[in-house]
């Protein structure tokens, strides 16, 4: 069920579902590149779409900070 609901939550479906209930600008950001190519995401979502897109396509996932860190990668803390 878990994976049911990952699958679904991550989707294309999903996103067209809250661009055409909520309004694209409520799309979750970040989540697939196929947000960023649709145009009524850009439309909507222009303000912040361009610098959210640049954001994720330029971080190095092996240093994602601004200082040197003891560890290479992403850490994270499950809650």
């Amino acid at each position: 069920d878990a994976w049911k609901f990952v699958s679904w939550a991550s989707g294309k479906e999903y996103e067209e579902l809250v661009g055409a209930t909520s309004g694209w600008s409520n799309v979750p950001a970040g989540k697939r590149a196929s947000t960023y190519a649709n145009p009524d995401y850009r439309a909507e979502a222009g303000a912040f779409a361009d610098v959210t897109e640049r954001a994720i396509s330029e971080a190095d996932p092996k240093n994602p900070g601004t200082q040197p860190r003891p560890t290479a990668g992403i850490q994270f803390v499950g809650v």
